[in-house]
């Protein structure tokens, strides 16, 4: 039987963040807060950074270029607190404080920032059942930036694939050839990588073709300073906390760099700010109330006792049931948060 995790109120980890999905894309900010507190709470942090850079790339990507730097910053931001934290656990005040700040800030911006992003298409690579053999090319011209970032290792199949990717134009036809190398990559006899080492990933996945291509579209666009700071960014976000069961999930990364290169440059707004200038206020708000929110998690838990069945279930209540919270308990929340939290419709 499949062991169930289940979060600082006993709800089950799955229903948290579909929950937390859901609110997200019906733009209930106030909602998506409060699953973002018991995410914090149940010490899911990593599954949360996660769930964002997948919205993010999968759902907004350039209709908020620059959204993925942010979350680089806050993802940065959390873990130097947390090791200043960690340092200072012997002073339980500065603990205290610290912990406080650690995390409620940042996710809360970052939701708003996804939260009020307007969405695009969502491209997706398709499943390969069979592939055609002449999809695989092992003759053929190599491309200067493919040469150039070569090291020992790297098969001439791959070095050739990685060609034909690099002189394909079109999003379509570039996805192609992606697709085709996550296929094949299992296949020793056709593809091999060097070791391409970086402090970040495990040295297991160092020789992940993956990284040679990253490393040719960096250095491709090194000098154009519109798109590599998000490039850049998009690179450490499919580094972080990289395993074998994440290569699948984070291949969203890949496809928003393929979008952002193969959209014609006047098509994007490189500039604008990555929150909504109409709803910022709201954003910075949110940020300076996050704690009665916790407040409010924390009553619930100790006046309420879950249900024992609730943990075989695949939803989550409503955060705000009166089944949770007594209506006296609202009004004093809403009076609280002094209305901030506004719907949205």
């Amino acid at each position: 039987m499949t062991r169930i995790e289940l979060s600082y109120r006993q709800y089950p980890k799955g229903a948290v963040f579909q929950s937390l999905k859901k609110s997200i894309l019906e733009k209930d900010y106030e909602t998506a807060c409060h699953w973002m507190a018991e995410i914090d709470l149940s010490n899911w942090h990593s599954t949360f950074w996660e769930k964002m850079i997948q919205m993010t790339c999968r759902d907004i990507h350039i209709n908020n270029p620059r959204l993925p730097q942010l979350i680089h910053k806050k993802i940065m931001i959390f873990h130097k607190q947390k090791e200043e934290r960690y340092y200072r656990s012997s002073d339980s005040s500065n603990s205290s404080n610290s912990k406080k700040e650690e995390f409620r800030t940042e996710g809360c911006q970052v939701l708003g920032a996804i939260l009020y992003s307007k969405q695009g298409p969502t491209y997706e690579l398709p499943t390969l059942k069979h592939i055609d053999p002449s999809d695989i090319e092992i003759q053929g011209p190599l491309h200067p930036l493919v040469e150039e970032c070569s090291m020992k290792g790297d098969s001439a199949v791959l070095k050739i694939m990685l060609s034909k990717f690099m002189r394909k134009e079109l999003l379509h036809d570039k996805m192609h050839v992606l697709n085709i190398l996550y296929h094949i990559e299992n296949n020793k006899q056709l593809i091999t990588t060097g070791v391409r080492v970086n402090q970040m990933i495990p040295t297991m996945y160092q020789s992940e073709w993956i990284w040679y291509l990253w490393q040719i579209i960096l250095k491709q666009y090194q000098h154009q300073d519109h798109i590599y700071p998000i490039l850049s960014s998009l690179y450490f976000l499919c580094c972080y906390d990289y395993s074998k069961s994440k290569k699948k999930s984070k291949q969203c990364i890949l496809i928003n760099v393929l979008i952002l290169i193969t959209t014609p440059k006047h098509q994007i707004q490189w500039n604008q700010g990555v929150f909504d200038d109409q709803r910022i206020h709201i954003i910075q708000k949110a940020c300076q109330n996050i704690n009665v929110m916790y407040d409010d998690i924390g009553s619930m838990k100790h006046s309420t006792s879950p249900s024992p069945s609730f943990p075989s279930t695949t939803t989550a209540p409503p955060p705000y049931s009166s089944s949770l919270v007594k209506k006296d308990d609202l009004t004093r929340r809403f009076e609280m948060i002094d209305h901030l939290y506004t719907t949205l419709n």
